[in-house]
Formats: C-alpha cells, structure tokens, sequence
C-alpha cells in the first residue's frame, strides 16, 4: 500500500523539468568534427571547421582537441567579433 501511495504521490507531483541548455556561443557553417578515416602517412592533410560568433563580445579559440595523437591543430590566435566567421 505505502509503494501505491508513493508511486500515486510522484505522478501527480513530477520533478521539474531541467532547464533547457544554453544556447551555443557559436553556430557551426561546417560539421563541428570530421572523421578522416585512413590517411596515407607522410601526405598532409587539411581540414577547416568553421563558425559564426553569436555573442555580442569578441571570442577566442583557445583549445582545438583531436582524437588521435597523430593529428595537429592549428587556428588563428586572433578575436573572432561579434557576427564575425572563424575557423
């Protein structure tokens, strides 16, 4: 009986929901990752993910991960402005 009451109290009473996430300070133009797949070694390879700055201040990119060791990044040490493309 007490696991009816409990059960009937949850029902009516449903834990709030969470809060939706905020929105991205950036709106991707590209896929925000790229699967290379099987690359010959020593043949260079370049890919560029590029956005848009939503917010109203200038954005740094300060950290660009990877998912393999063999792979480098590389990115402007520049502001990206407010509406201004990066990559």
């Amino acid at each position: 009986m007490l696991t009816y009451l409990l059960l009937a109290a949850l029902l009516r009473n449903p834990a709030p929901a969470a809060p939706p996430p905020p929105p991205s300070p950036v709106e991707w133009l590209d896929e925000a990752t790229t699967d290379l797949g099987d690359l010959p070694q020593g043949v260079p390879v370049m890919v560029s993910l590029r956005f848009r700055n939503r917010t109203a201040d200038s954005l740094w990119v300060d950290n660009v991960r990877v998912g393999c060791g063999c792979t480098a990044t590389d990115w402007a040490e520049a502001p990206v402005p407010p509406g201004g493309l990066g990559s």
